[in-house]
């Protein structure tokens, strides 16, 4: 009797006799060939996967994630030797395939060359995602003259022998783009490539953000409902953002020489594209679900994707990203409010609740939040609703001016008796109301925020806060200022400044505007402002540590302005006096003084380097340190800070960082290189 290996050894003989040979191999699909649940196609050099895959959450979700569960299968392109599954292209991404169907689903290359589609029904030929090759030439006629193949770049191609790409997965909609990647329009044949968002971490489909390179110029844009957020025209892009982008790339330890930014306008197309030096590295631009264009790079020694540049840098700064009614704590949609600092950016405003909380735990905060108890909707002054003061905030942009409302009073009066009027703002003895959804309010939760607005959110009684269920109405703090200042600090630009005292017992400091008489309160910094710890005798003298975190905060604080508000406000004004300093001796910037208000938009704002020749000394670092330090102080910090100095005085723009950039470098999160000799500061040397 045969042993029983002898049997196994003919059985696979006659198996492998019989595999068909219409399936697809190593990174080639020829035409009449399928691939099939479970084989996939791979790049040449391995770095790229084409198969059907379930998207599935990080390893590191928490508890209540688990039981979510994705839309269904998907026929995609990913980093094949990456562990954290990343997909750089799906196919299917409005029609998942079903589990029921899924043994059925197979990617077929028909016989003719002419398509490329997912069946789940190989008899009817059903169809789930299909792809005609319109642009077929001459060459291209007979199945034998096209294939498709997984290139390594990631870009599946359906190509003839002539090498002429008939179709391609770059030009296909997507939420990133990869090295060698044109990004933006062909103006011969009119075909547009644009980057959509994802919905969520386990649902690639189409998301609530846009990009496009088109006939207008590069422009981000939110559906639903429809508001462009960023917009550059081409000239805008030659002369400003492409130079921008190039510099910060060059700037950065981790992208300098090893990604090449292009830019192309000609009469046949226009696009962006960017190329890596290094063929092992991974990277990739996305446009992501809170709608911020990011590049990420691959960290092998981490194991995790790096972000290396974001923007807009707060995701605040987009419209409506947390949904109606939550506030933005970095990005927000309706009734959600957006404060940048902390993650999750997004909060449901006090009395709202998450309108699809498994998508707002999967990072998709679009759909807003919801009331949780309707409004005593009333035609009279009987109404019980209650109004929840919010401050510190970004007001709304979707407000209706109420003209006959001279007083606080009469503009909450005039809201309680209109059934749509859901929050009202009273700002300059102008009232102002908002209907339908509360879109884009961002908080502030810092002393750098120049934004004193209220609004007044109206609640159903049941559902305000105990601290303020028996307080109708806000008593104004300038009337308790004013009967509780007693001593006056000294006296300032624009005016003198007292000291004060709150009902509940909070220290202020109030400067009395010379001009109006009008008040401007800060809180009280128990060491004052800077220039008394750097300049008088009588100050503490402050170790080198101090001194740099002090930089440091101030940049933030910087950054925030420029970066994080709606609109650019520049200060104008930087100086150690305007420098407060709490007991610990953290910064808080003050007195804005000649702050200007820029749109984004701007391409220049006047700046020039100011200081005399008797403060510049040629030579070491140390000969730049207050003479109090005594040679206390770090060398790498010192010299990181003068360069960053220096940067920041180049006579070109382009060439400056950004504040964000400032702050990396200031706390050395990001390598700087040696700045040029600043050609003002060349001639008074």
């Amino acid at each position: 009797m045969p042993p029983l290996h002898a049997y196994l050894g003919l059985l696979l003989l006659l198996l492998s006799m019989h595999t068909p040979s219409c399936y697809a191999t190593n990174d080639t699909l020829a035409a009449g060939q399928l691939l099939a649940v479970g084989e996939k196609l791979i790049s040449r050099n391995g770095k790229f996967a084409l198969g059907f895959f379930k998207p599935t959450l990080p390893e590191d979700a928490g508890s209540k994630y688990k039981n979510i569960a994705s839309p269904g299968w998907y026929l995609a392109i990913w980093f094949n030797e990456i562990p954290v599954c990343t997909t750089v292209w799906v196919a299917n991404r409005e029609r998942p395939i079903t589990d029921h169907e899924l043994n059925l689903a197979q990617l077929k290359f028909s016989q003719d060359g002419s398509s490329l589609a997912i069946i789940i029904n190989r008899a009817t030929e059903s169809t789930v995602w299909s792809r005609q090759i319109a642009n077929r030439t001459a060459q291209a006629k007979t199945s034998m003259n096209t294939s498709a193949i997984l290139l390594d770049s990631g870009n599946l191609v359906i190509e003839s022998l002539s090498d002429v790409y008939l179709w391609q997965s770059f030009d296909d909609a997507t939420d990133l783009v990869l090295p060698g990647a044109k990004f933006g329009w062909n103006k011969v044949t009119g075909l547009h490539r644009t980057g959509i968002s994802k919905k969520n971490l386990i649902d690639p489909g189409l998301g609530s953000y846009f990009v496009q390179l088109n006939e207008r110029g590069f422009i981000l844009w939110r559906r639903d409902p429809y508001i462009e957020y960023l917009t550059w025209s081409s000239v805008q892009l030659t002369n400003m953002l492409i130079p921008l982008h190039n510099s910060q790339l060059e700037m950065n330890s981790q992208t300098k020489g090893f990604l090449m930014p292009s830019y192309v306008n000609n009469d046949e197309e226009e696009y962006f594209m960017y190329h890596s030096s290094d063929e092992l590295a991974s990277s990739f631009v996305s446009i992501d679900m809170s709608g911020q264009l990011k590049l990420s790079i691959w960290s092998q020694v981490n194991q995790y994707w790096q972000e290396v540049y974001a923007h807009p840098t707060d995701p605040c700064a987009l419209f409506a990203a947390c949904g109606p009614f939550s506030f933005c704590i970095a990005t927000c949609g309706p009734f959600g409010v957006c404060d940048g600092s902390r993650k999750p950016f997004c909060d449901c405003m006090e009395g709202f609740s998450p309108k699809s909380p498994q998508d707002w735990e999967l990072m998709d905060r679009t759909a807003g939040c919801f009331r949780n108890t309707p409004l005593d909707c009333s035609s009279n002054r009987s109404s019980i609703d209650m109004f929840l003061a919010i401050g510190r905030g970004v007001l709304p942009t979707n407000h209706k001016r109420v003209e006959d409302a001279t007083t606080q009073s009469k503009c909450e009066e005039a809201c309680l008796r209109n059934c749509s009027c859901i929050a009202y703002a009273y700002e300059d003895s102008t009232c102002y109301a908002w209907r339908g959804e509360l879109l884009n309010l961002r908080l502030q939760d810092s002393i750098e925020s120049l934004s004193e607005d209220t609004l007044y959110l109206r609640l159903a009684a049941k559902d305000m806060p105990a601290s303020t269920k028996n307080k109708r109405k806000p008593v104004p703090a300038a009337v308790t200022l004013i009967a509780s200042i007693t001593e006056k600090l000294g006296s300032g630009g624009f005016g003198s400044v007292f000291k004060g005292v709150l009902s509940d017992s909070t220290t202020i400091a109030v400067k009395r505007l010379d001009g109006d008489k009008r008040l401007l309160v800060y809180e009280h910094m128990i060491n004052g402002s800077l220039d008394a710890h750097l300049f008088h005798s009588n100050g503490a003298v402050l170790d080198w540590s101090t001194r740099h975190q002090i930089a440091i905060g101030v940049a933030r604080g910087l950054s925030y302005l420029h970066e994080s508000c709606h609109e650019c406000i520049i200060h104008c004004d930087i100086k150690p006096e305007n420098i407060l300093v709490e007991a610990s001796f953290a910064p808080k910037i003050a007195d804005c003084g000649m702050a200007a208000f820029v749109r984004r938009d701007f391409s220049r704002v006047l700046t020039t380097f100011r200081g005399t020749k008797g403060k510049l000394h040629e030579g070491s670092v140390q000969n730049l340190l207050d003479p109090e330090l005594h040679g206390d102080f770090n060398l790498e910090e010192a010299e990181r800070v003068c360069k960053v100095a220096c940067w920041c005085i180049q006579e070109n723009e382009i060439d400056r960082p950004t504040m964000a950039e400032v702050v990396r470098f200031l706390e050395g999160l990001q390598e700087i290189d040696m700045p040029p000799m600043p050609r003002l500061l060349a001639a008074i040397t």
